[in-house]
C-alpha cells in the first residue's frame, strides 16, 4: 500500500480532504495511507504510537467521541508497582485478553514490545510524531495524574526525569524510541496515519472519519 506525503497538491487529489488541512500542510506534512479506507461505525481497533507527550491519551478520547469503544493505555499494564516494569509475557497477554474482549477499541501507549503484537489485531495505526520540543511542552503542562502518582508534588518531583527521558526519543534503540516505533508504523499494512503537528490532530480524525468507503 503506497504511502502518500500529504503536500498541498497531493492532498488536494484526495478530495475529501478539508481545506484548512490542504493549506496548512504546505508547511509541514503528516503521512496518509490512501490504500485502504476504514469504517468506524463497524469496528474500531486502534492503536495509538509516539512518545511521552505526543498527545496519545488526548487523541485517543476524540477518538471516543467519533466512535465509542474501549480504551486502554498501555501504561496500566506495562507496571506492577512504581516504576517496575512486569514481565513482558504478562502485558502482552493481557493486552489480548483486552483486544478479544471488545469489538471497537483504542489502545495507546509508547510500548512497541507490548503495541507489536496487539497490531495484528488492528485495523488502524495513528504515530504521533510531533518532535521532542512539543512533547516535553505537553509534558510539563499536564495536570496530576492520580492514577500514576500519589500526589501532584509526587508527580512534580519526577518531572526532570520524565523530560530527560523525553528528549532521549531520537536516539533510544530500546522500545521506547523514535527507531523502533518507526518500524512499526513503516511495516504496518492497513490504514495509517503520521501526525507531526498537534494543530492537525483532530481535523486529520474528521479526515480519518469521513474517507469514502
Amino acid at each position: 500500500m503506497a504511502l502518500i506525503l500529504a503536500g498541498s497538491d497531493s492532498l488536494r487529489s484526495l478530495n475529501f480532504v478539508p481545506d484548512e488541512i490542504v493549506e496548512s500542510n504546505t508547511r509541514r506534512p503528516f503521512t496518509y495511507n490512501s490504500g485502504a479506507r476504514l469504517n468506524w461505525v463497524e469496528r474500531m481497533k486502534t492503536v495509538l504510537l509516539g512518545n511521552a507527550g505526543a498527545g496519545k491519551s488526548t487523541l485517543s478520547r476524540k477518538l471516543l467521541e467519533i466512535e465509542p469503544a474501549a480504551r486502554l493505555s498501555l501504561d496500566e499494564l506495562a507496571f506492577s508497582e512504581g516504576s517496575q516494569r512486569r514481565e513482558l509475557e504478562d502485558s502482552v497477554a493481557d493486552a489480548m485478553q483486552f483486544v478479544a474482549a471488545h469489538a471497537s477499541w483504542v489502545v495507546e501507549g509508547c510500548y512497541s514490545d507490548i503495541v507489536e503484537p496487539v497490531l495484528a489485531h488492528a485495523n488502524a495505526l495513528i504515530f504521533l510524531n510531533p518532535g521532542v520540543d512539543v512533547c516535553v511542552r505537553h509534558c510539563r503542562a499536564r495536570p496530576w495524574e492520580p492514577e500514576k502518582f500519589d500526589s501532584p508534588e509526587s508527580q512534580h518531583a519526577n518531572l526532570e526525569n520524565l523530560m530527560d527521558w523525553v528528549r532521549e526519543y531520537a536516539s533510544r534503540e530500546d522500545e521506547y524510541g523514535l527507531h523502533r516505533h518507526r518500524q512499526l508504523f513503516q511495516s504496518f499494512d492497513k490504514v495509517k496515519l503520521e501526525l507531526t503537528d498537534p494543530a492537525h490532530y483532530a481535523a486529520a480524525l474528521q479526515l480519518y472519519a469521513s474517507a469514502p468507503q
